[in-house]
């Protein structure tokens, strides 16, 4: 019986060490593909996570591309009206009738003069012509003329408004208006 109970102890041992064995295994299989379900979901989650910012990039851009689309549907043929208000050798002509048919508007006498026939640059590279208009008239008409040469469609500066010969009767007499007519680069 002895013997027996030690062969009993000793299948019991061994089968308790292969049980222990296989638990240790299964264990580690376990604690092992535990671990790459672990590491595949903080993938799979870094993936999901770039996966947002890419959609949040896309639908930031479509809706500037919106934006955009909106102000150039918008704007549509507004830079042909800037590009109008620079003329270039051949529109100049246009702009010395306007100045002539105001100055004859409002006054007698009407003179225009380009200061230069190339264009000048101002302190910030811009191009211009230097213009003198002059005419008849008084000041109520010198007035008027200024308020409707305001208006015209070009880019214009007024350097300087002089009068010459004035009588006391209205102040009328010759007036000079001096300015800048921008131009072009192309000119």
């Amino acid at each position: 019986m002895k013997n027996s109970t030690a062969k009993l102890t000793i299948d019991n041992t061994l089968k308790i060490k292969s049980i222990l064995k296989r638990a240790a295994y299964i264990s580690l299989f376990l604690v092992l593909g535990t671990i790459l379900f672990i590491t595949l979901l903080q993938r799979q989650a870094t993936d999901v996570k770039s996966a947002k910012a890419v959609h949040d990039q896309t639908q930031a851009l479509l809706t500037k591309e919106k934006e955009a689309t909106g102000l150039l549907e918008k704007y549509q043929g507004e830079d042909q009206k800037i590009v109008g208000l620079y003329p270039d050798a051949r529109s100049i002509i246009k702009f010395v009738d306007e100045i002539e048919g105001l100055a004859s508007v409002y006054g007698t006498s009407a003179e225009f003069n380009f200061g230069s026939q190339a264009p000048l640059k101002d302190i910030k590279g811009y191009p211009f012509l230097p213009f003198t208009v002059s005419f008849t008239g008084n000041k109520s008409s010198i007035l008027s003329f200024l308020e409707n040469f305001e208006n015209i469609p070009y880019l214009i500066s007024v350097t300087s408004v002089e009068g010459r010969k004035l009588s006391s009767v209205e102040d009328s007499g010759t007036y000079i208006i001096k300015g800048r007519v921008y131009v072009s680069e192309n000119f």
